[in-house]
């Protein structure tokens, strides 16, 4: 008898042939679900991008449009006043007040510019004047100091007989200082000798050494 061969059929590779096929079904499932949720993803943000596009379109139209109304307004008015204009009477009294405003103006100008020219010279008239009142003063008061005895001698017996000491330093052309020397303590006096006369200076100060 011939012997018969039964052959089995090799269950393990199938079910790694199926495993392997169920893996990489799995895989390319994975990979789709990826892909589809990117694809969302951008299509959102595309979606997102594109409002923001259409609103900020229809705002700045919306704007435009405003514009376009308030020119249309402005040509409006210019029209009105064009094909209103005033009248020539009305036009010629207002162009003759300006000018007579203008021409106060520049008379008040002028005014004020003499003004202060004027000003101008008389402060230059006072700084003359103070500079030479400052001479003067000088002047008189070098004056006083020559005209003084200049006998050291003289000064010192009229000093003694009649006690009047002289302060030169504060004398000038409008007041002579001194003071008269008594037992009973010093008398100050200040005399001008520029409105007193001689002969009241003299009495004056005989009365103070006398008293």
């Amino acid at each position: 008898t011939d012997t018969q061969t039964h052959r089995q059929p090799n269950f393990r590779g199938i079910m790694a042939v199926f495993a392997e096929t169920r893996e990489v079904m799995r895989e390319m499932t994975q990979i789709f679900i990826q892909s589809a949720v990117e694809d969302t993803a951008v299509l959102q943000h595309h979606l997102r991008a594109r409002a923001a596009f259409k609103q900020r379109q229809e705002a700045e139209l919306q704007q435009l449009s405003s514009q376009l109304a308030a020119l249309c307004n402005t040509a409006e008015q210019l029209y009105q006043q064009v094909s209103n204009p005033p009248a020539a009477d009305k036009h010629a009294a207002l162009v003759d007040q300006k000018e007579n405003e203008k021409f106060a103006v520049a008379k008040r100008i002028a005014a004020a510019e003499k003004e202060c020219e004027s000003q101008e010279q008389a402060l230059r008239h006072l700084e003359q004047t103070k500079g030479a009142l400052q001479v003067k003063k000088e002047s008189a008061r070098v004056d006083v100091r020559e005209t003084a005895p200049g006998n050291r001698e003289e000064i010192s017996l009229y000093s003694q007989l009649t006690g009047i000491k002289w302060n030169y330093d504060a004398s000038d052309a409008t007041s002579l200082r001194g003071y008269v020397v008594r037992k009973d303590g010093a008398r100050p006096f200040v005399v001008n000798p520029a409105t007193a006369s001689k002969s009241f200076l003299a009495n004056y100060l005989w009365d103070l050494c006398n008293n």
